[in-house]
């Protein structure tokens, strides 16, 4: 109540009591405001409901803005490329749309972006088609059909009749139908082809090759028992001649060197003691001068060096060393 005879009521949007004098709020109610409250937050004011804070102050200052609105009093608006609003103070873009970059999202990425960086417009998050690398500048294989990874160029998808990382190889020319970007498997053979890569050739085949049992649905007529043939691993006949040649010489040789090792070691266990000994002679004789008896005899003496025996500890083969000139063997002669 308020007046000189306190017979006035305060306005119904004060909290608690209001001046004597005039009836003006002490507070106000939630979302309003004014000296008598009778006004209620702007609309660029976020409502707040329940909690301690309130929508706006006594003199309606927001204390949140609504999304695209910033300034004390909400009352200026964001750029209309921010995404997801802008900063209250400022009013920087908390993120832009695809394309933009800048503080208020003012700027275009590069050519090659269709997303990047709100600092750099050069540093892309993606890539148009076909473009790779951070910037986008690089271009993707030739033969990627559509997107490759931004990081290392892989291919998603590759054109029909490629494979790899980069769609760089070609698929077999067996393949019917494409194959696998990453084990270059074909997906169907053509006919009269099997494999993996189509690579084994049905041999005298009527019709197609069943890929399962290696069969044919039918054969040549007096051909008999099919046979396949692997195109990448035929060996000729020249070529099978000269191994088992090779692998002949081979054998031949470590069996030969085998029964001569086996001769040898035989021939050293049987042999006598006495014949590894060696033994050198050096019989020279020492011829004297002729003497006369007294019975006109001549004789002449004829000395034989004997020849001791010695030995080496290396080999044990004894060799004579010392001559000595006794005994003497003299030889007499008639008279």
């Amino acid at each position: 109540m308020f007046g000189d005879d306190c017979n006035k009521p305060c306005p119904v949007n004060c909290l608690d009591t209001c001046t004597r004098d005039d009836g003006k709020c002490n507070r106000c109610k939630p979302n309003t405001v004014g000296l008598y409250c009778n006004s209620t937050c702007g609309a660029e004011c976020l409502p707040i409901i329940g909690g301690t804070q309130e929508t706006c102050d006594r003199d309606g200052s927001c204390t949140e803005c609504i999304v695209g609105r910033y300034g004390d009093g909400c009352d200026k608006i964001c750029s209309t490329t921010c995404k997801d609003g802008c900063d209250r103070t400022n009013g920087r873009c908390n993120s832009c749309v695809d394309g933009k970059s800048g503080h208020i999202c003012d700027k275009n990425c590069n050519s090659n972006c269709t997303v990047c960086n709100q600092d750099d417009i050069d540093i892309c998050t993606r890539c148009k088609d076909g473009r790779w690398v951070i910037s986008c500048n690089k271009q993707c294989s030739s033969n990627c059909n559509g997107q490759c990874d931004k990081s290392d160029g892989t291919c998603s998808i590759c054109k029909h009749g490629w494979h790899g990382n980069v769609c760089q190889q070609q698929c077999s020319t067996n393949c019917n139908d494409g194959c696998d970007r990453i084990t270059g498997k074909c997906r169907e053979c053509k006919l009269g082809f099997i494999g993996d890569n189509c690579n084994v050739a049905c041999s005298v085949c009527q019709n197609l090759c069943k890929a399962g049992n290696l069969t044919c649905d039918g054969c040549h007529l007096g051909s008999g028992q099919i046979t396949v043939k692997n195109k990448d691993d035929d060996m000729g006949p020249v070529a099978g001649g000269v191994i088992g040649a090779i692998f002949g010489i081979v054998i031949t040789a470590i069996i030969s060197v085998t029964v001569h090792c086996y001769i040898i070691k035989r021939n050293q266990s049987s042999k006598p003691v006495s014949e590894t000994r060696g033994y050198r002679y050096n019989n020279r004789p020492t011829i004297h001068t002729p003497t006369t008896g007294g019975d006109n005899s001549t004789s002449d003496d004829i000395t034989y060096d004997t020849l001791q025996e010695g030995s080496t500890q290396q080999n044990e083969e004894h060799q004579y060393q010392t001559l000595n000139p006794d005994p003497a063997y003299v030889n007499l002669g008639l008279q």
